[in-house]
């Protein structure tokens, strides 16, 4: 499985902030600004170009309930697979990302 960075991004339509992966990063040759192709999650995932100074945050995953979780040994929160991983966390290791 290939790994990759997520990033949030927010819909000039909306102000919604979504996550997407980066598939790649590269400078622009005639103005020198940093873009990044970002692509969408999902079964039909989409690709779309934007520049790297609207990037903000990823938004954290919520704990459905139902779902399994753990505690974390260093800060003691209780945490999902899924908010292990937008950590960059642990989860073998019962480490949030904290």
């Amino acid at each position: 499985m290939k790994e990759y960075k997520t990033t949030g991004y927010a819909s000039a339509k909306t102000g919604k902030v979504s996550n997407y992966k980066i598939v790649s990063e590269f400078k622009a040759k005639n103005s020198g600004k940093e873009y990044v192709k970002l692509e969408s999650f999902g079964k039909n995932p989409f690709s779309f170009v934007v520049l790297k100074e609207n990037l903000c945050s990823p938004t954290l995953p919520e704990l459905r309930p139902g779902v399994p979780t753990r505690i974390c040994w260093e800060c003691g929160r209780s945490f999902s697979y899924a908010q292990c991983k937008a950590n960059e966390g642990d989860w073998s290791e019962n480490y949030c990302g904290c």
